[in-house]
């Protein structure tokens, strides 16, 4: 079976560019639950590798639909790329300002 580890945790979190708050609340988990696995201050259970997957199948989806909406309103493939990135950069900001 697939074991995560505290830094993967951390690295994965950073990649999508979520607070603690919002990583926790994407898998379902307390805050300063999934904090201490994230530090390495609780064992990470067995079944997070499918939490993951789940929470992001569900980022993954909502890409893909916005996406394919985009296109079908004639956009460039360029101009989706800087669209997406924007979105990325303003949702961080919001995250971060949720602080």
């Amino acid at each position: 079976m697939l074991k995560l580890t505290p830094e993967f945790l951390r690295k994965k979190r950073e990649a999508l560019g979520y607070t603690l708050e919002r990583m926790a609340e994407e898998l379902h988990l307390p805050m300063r639950t999934y904090l201490k696995y994230e530090r390495g201050e609780r064992a990470i259970p067995d079944d997070m590798p499918q939490r993951f997957a789940i929470s992001l199948k569900k980022v993954n989806d909502l890409v893909d639909i916005m996406r394919e909406q985009l296109r079908e309103s004639r956009w460039s493939d360029t101009e989706i790329r800087v669209f997406s990135k924007k979105l990325s950069e303003s949702l961080r900001a919001e995250d971060q300002n949720k602080k």
